[in-house]
Order: C-alpha cells, then sequence, then structure tokens
C-alpha cells in the first residue's frame, strides 16, 4: 500500500475544516428552505381559510296588486283640441272673425294758433345784389417756376447705400420775396414713401424762386415742383 506524502500541519488543518463545513452548510441551506416552505403553505391555508362575508344591500318593495300594477303601466292619454268644423289649416280665410265690440276712444287735441309778426324795416327795399369784395385774397398758381438761387437736395445715403431711385412732387406757396413759406409745403406724391421727403423739404426751404407780377405788384403764388432722384450713369 502505497502512503501519501505528508502534508504540512497547517494545510491539513484547513482541509478538515473545508470536509466539515460543507456538509453543514448544505444542511443549513436545506433547513432555511424548509422554514419557508412551512411560511408560505401556513399563509396559504390561512388565507384559504378566511371566511368572506358579502355585502348584501336589501330595498323593500311594496307589493302592489295587478290592477295596481296595470294602472300604472297605463299612460295617460294625450288632450285632444278640437277644430272647429270648417277650419281649414290650407285655407287661412278659413278662419272666422271675430267681433270685438270696442268703443273707439276720443281724442282731443287743442287747438294751437300761432300769430307771426314780423316787419321789415323800409331799409331792405334799398339793398341790391350782394357785390363781391375786390380785394379777395386769391393765391394764383404757377407750375415748376423758375428758380434764382438752386439749392439741390441732399442725396440720403440710406437710399444711396442701398440705390434706390426715387421721385417726390411739393405743393408750396411762393411769398413776394421769393421764398417758400415754411407752413406751406406739402408732399402730394413720393416714391417710394417717406424717403426722400425730407432732403426735399429743406431744399425749398433754402432756394429762392421767381416772383409773380399782378397789377404791378408782386403777389404771392401757390407752384407745384417734382424732384428726382436718380443714381449717377457709370
Amino acid at each position: 500500500m502505497r502512503l501519501l506524502p505528508a502534508l504540512p500541519i497547517s494545510r491539513h488543518a484547513t482541509f478538515v475544516r473545508c470536509l466539515l463545513a460543507i456538509p453543514l452548510a448544505l444542511l443549513l441551506c436545506l433547513l432555511v428552505f424548509k422554514i419557508l416552505a412551512s411560511l408560505t403553505d401556513a399563509r396559504d391555508h390561512a388565507f384559504s381559510n378566511q371566511a368572506v362575508s358579502p355585502a348584501l344591500n336589501f330595498l323593500l318593495v311594496a307589493k302592489e296588486s295587478a290592477p295596481e300594477y296595470r294602472n300604472r303601466q297605463i299612460p295617460e292619454p294625450e288632450e285632444i283640441i278640437q277644430q272647429p268644423s270648417d277650419f281649414n289649416p290650407a285655407d287661412p280665410t278659413s278662419t272666422k272673425a271675430v267681433d270685438l265690440d270696442i268703443p273707439a276712444p276720443t281724442l282731443s287735441v287743442p287747438t294751437i294758433d300761432f300769430a307771426v309778426n314780423i316787419q321789415l324795416s323800409s331799409n331792405l327795399a334799398n339793398l341790391g345784389p350782394p357785390q363781391i369784395a375786390d380785394n379777395l385774397n386769391l393765391t394764383p398758381f404757377q407750375n415748376n417756376p423758375g428758380i434764382v438761387k438752386r439749392i439741390d437736395p441732399r442725396y440720403p445715403s440710406k437710399a444711396l447705400r442701398r440705390k434706390i431711385e426715387g421721385r417726390v412732387t411739393a405743393e408750396f406757396i411762393v411769398g413776394t420775396k421769393g421764398y417758400a413759406q415754411d407752413d406751406s409745403i406739402k408732399i402730394i406724391d413720393e416714391e417710394p414713401a417717406a424717403l426722400f421727403s425730407s432732403s426735399v423739404i429743406r431744399s425749398i426751404k433754402r432756394s429762392k424762386f421767381e416772383t409773380m407780377t399782378k397789377n404791378g405788384k408782386t403777389v404771392a403764388y401757390r407752384t407745384q415742383k417734382t424732384y428726382l432722384f436718380q443714381l449717377p450713369k457709370k
């Protein structure tokens, strides 16, 4: 018989301990599983034996006899409105007229006497036809007046950068000294809108125009002038 070599004391003791611990661990696991299974079976058994009490609601209904039940089921007949024998729905003239004996009310209207007394003065008979005054301030009109001192409108930088051309027509009154009245300048046409009008108004205020003479007197006149804004040709 061949003998195994002797192991060291420390290794031999560890090996023996492992051999003893493995069966003990298996027994412990089986015991734990057995306890858990018994607890589960006991809980299921308790639930199965628990009595279920149904909730029942009872409603007391008075028992009716057969005649009362039948009378309650039969609806009441609808009321039928009797139409007159000579009534025809298709003929509106078939209805009978109802004579109402109502006396007509008596209205008492007071009489109002209007007395108008108009006295005309004897001087009104000597009045002739209305006379039109000769000194009415009727401003004459002259289109495209001559310019004594020209101040050209400045091309807006915004329109110049965007290469936009336009046209502005202004109306104003030229005074006796040849300058436009500031409060009379109006823009009546502009294309495009609100781009060149400010430059045109400044130009009109600084420019001097030819005056107008009427009956030997220098008078103010109304005029219109169109300004064109065009980019220089290359």
